[in-house]
């Protein structure tokens, strides 16, 4: 599993692709790409809270989008930054479920250095992909 910064996809926003074995892999990576792409040193940010939400979608790309963006919604309106520890997806009919156990700590000026605020995930070229037994999601980042 992995992820990668994507340079010239866009010109206002910061974008990613992120990869892994399974669904659960790609939106964990792809909360990782999050929190590199806000951060300078994302390994600052220690277990110290836990939140556990769920969030819903109509389809895998919709439930990234869901997912991402309740994860800025708990930076901006808890400070909490926050990393999945653990996470289950599925299926219900013609809708999806996330269901994350995360964790992190409230935002420290003197500890956390930011690089950009994040303000949302766009749906600008979202996808979330199954091809040859290989999950990957490209994602699309307001700053």
């Amino acid at each position: 599993m992995s992820f990668e910064m994507l340079e010239g996809l866009t010109s206002a926003d910061a974008a990613f692709s992120a990869t892994g074995s399974t669904a659960e892999e790609v939106f964990m990576e792809s909360a990782r790409a999050l929190l590199s792409v806000m951060m300078e040193d994302p390994s600052t940010v220690a277990k110290k809270e836990r939140v556990v939400f769920t969030v819903t979608g109509g389809g895998m790309d919709l439930l990234l989008f869901s997912f991402l963006n309740e994860l800025l919604f708990y930076k901006d309106s808890a400070r909490l930054l926050l990393r999945p520890a653990g996470l289950a997806i599925e299926e219900t009919g013609e809708s999806f479920i996330a269901r994350c156990d995360a964790e992190g700590e409230t935002i420290d000026m003197k500890k956390h250095v930011f690089s950009v605020d994040v303000k949302s995930v766009t749906l600008h070229r979202l996808s979330v992909k199954k091809i040859n037994q290989r999950w990957s999601a490209t994602v699309v980042l307001d700053v």
